[in-house]
C-alpha cells in the first residue's frame, strides 16, 4: 500500500442515527416516514416510501466488521499518497427491498478524495438483507459514518524520494 493507513468504522452505526430532514430534503430524498402510526396503510397503498424507523434494521451479509472490509478494500489508496486527513465521512443510501443499494450520497467529507471513494466503494456493495417494518421488506435510508486516520508515513515518502534519510529519522521520531 502507498501510504500507511488506518480505517475503523465508527461504532455506532445505524439506520436511525442521524436525522436532518431538511439535509435529505434538499439532497433530493423523498419524505422520510418514521412515526408509526398507521404504517399499515401506508405499507398497503405505496412501497416507494423510504423509511428511516424500521423493526429490522437492513444488514450487511457478515456484519458491520464486513462492511469496513468491504469498504477498505475497494478503495483507491493511491488517491491518498500525501494526504494527511483524520475524521469522518458520513454517506447515506437507500437499502431498497430487494437489498440493492441506490441513492448514495456523501453528508460528510475530510477531503483529498476520501469521501468520494466511500461514496465509490458503497455504491459496489453487493446486496444487503432489506428493512422490515411490521413483518414487511420495506425500503431504509441508512446513514453510515466511517472513520479515518489517514496518514502518509516517512519511510514511504523516502522510499520514494520525497524526503532525505535524517528528514525520515526525524519524522519517525516525534
Amino acid at each position: 500500500m502507498l501510504c500507511a493507513a488506518m480505517v475503523a468504522l465508527a461504532a455506532s452505526v445505524s439506520a436511525q442515527g442521524f436525522d436532518d430532514r431538511e439535509l435529505f430534503r434538499q439532497l433530493g430524498f423523498p419524505e422520510l416516514r418514521d412515526n408509526r402510526k398507521g404504517t399499515e396503510s401506508i405499507l398497503q397503498k405505496d412501497d416507494s416510501t423510504i423509511f428511516s424507523d424500521v423493526d429490522d434494521d437492513p444488514q450487511f451479509p457478515g456484519g458491520m466488521d464486513s462492511v469496513r472490509a468491504w469498504i477498505t478494500r475497494h478503495m483507491d489508496w493511491s488517491l491518498f499518497r500525501e494526504c494527511n486527513v483524520t475524521g469522518r465521512v458520513i454517506v447515506a443510501f437507500i437499502v431498497e427491498t430487494d437489498g440493492a443499494i441506490t441513492d448514495v450520497v456523501k453528508l460528510r467529507d475530510i477531503g483529498c478524495h476520501v469521501g468520494d471513494e466511500v461514496v465509490k466503494a458503497v455504491g459496489m456493495m453487493p446486496k444487503w438483507i432489506p428493512g422490515k417494518l411490521n413483518g414487511n421488506v420495506v425500503r431504509v435510508r441508512y446513514v453510515l459514518p466511517y472513520a479515518f486516520f489517514i496518514r502518509w508515513s516517512a519511510y514511504e515518502q523516502r522510499k520514494e524520494g520525497n524526503t532525505t534519510q535524517s528528514q525520515t529519522i526525524n519524522t519517525l521520531r516525534q
